[in-house]
This record gives structure tokens, C-alpha cells and sequence, in this order.
């Protein structure tokens, strides 16, 4: 039962950690830390996106995928820090999204 309680935690908190990446790179994204000159703020965001990451993953009660973790979890929570009308595909939803449309387009062909 515990193991199943920490399944259900782990995504709110990649998804909570990626807003929280989200809103120090913000910033950098947009060009205000590069009209400072400091780059170091990216590096360090990486760095404890990286260090939060391990801990995730060494303390999950179940096997973390880094496509899960990532392209559901942080670069989701990101982009909604940046912009809340803003969708990331992963490129497999991205693939699937391509074939729906071409289905779409030639149904009404």
C-alpha cells in the first residue's frame, strides 16, 4: 500500500520541481538573463534539476522513466510557468497528433 501512495506522489512533485525550474529559467528563456550577462543561472538550474531528479529516482518505490518524468512532468510545468496556452509533445504524442491529423484531413477530403 505505501508503494502505491508514493506512485501517486511522484508525478505532482516532477511537476511541482518543473514549474519551480520553469520559473529560474523563465528569465534566461525570455532574454533578460542574457541581456545581464549571466549564464551561470541556467547551469545551476540544471544542476539541481539534475540532483532533484537522482533523488527522485533513487527513492521512487517504482522504476522512474526519464521520458515520464520529463516530457510529462517538467517541461510541462515549465512551459505553463511561461505560458499557460503553451503545449509540449513528446515525440511519440507528436507523431500521434501528425497521424490523427492527416486521418482528420483526409476524412473530409
Amino acid at each position: 500500500m505505501k508503494a502505491s501512495w508514493r506512485s501517486y506522489l511522484f508525478v505532482p512533485v516532477v511537476i511541482a520541481f518543473g514549474a519551480f525550474v520553469g520559473s529560474i529559467l523563465g528569465p534566461s528563456l525570455t532574454g533578460v538573463s542574457a541581456a545581464t550577462g549571466d549564464g551561470n543561472d541556467v547551469e545551476a538550474a540544471l544542476k539541481t534539476f539534475s540532483r532533484v531528479y537522482n533523488l527522485v529516482e533513487e527513492n521512487f518505490a517504482d522504476k522512474v522513466t526519464a521520458d515520464k518524468a520529463i516530457y510529462k512532468g517538467a517541461v510541462p510545468g515549465m512551459l505553463r510557468t511561461l505560458d499557460p496556452h503553451s503545449s509540449f509533445f513528446d515525440p511519440r504524442d507528436f507523431q500521434l497528433l501528425r497521424e490523427s491529423r492527416r486521418a482528420t484531413t483526409t476524412a473530409w477530403a
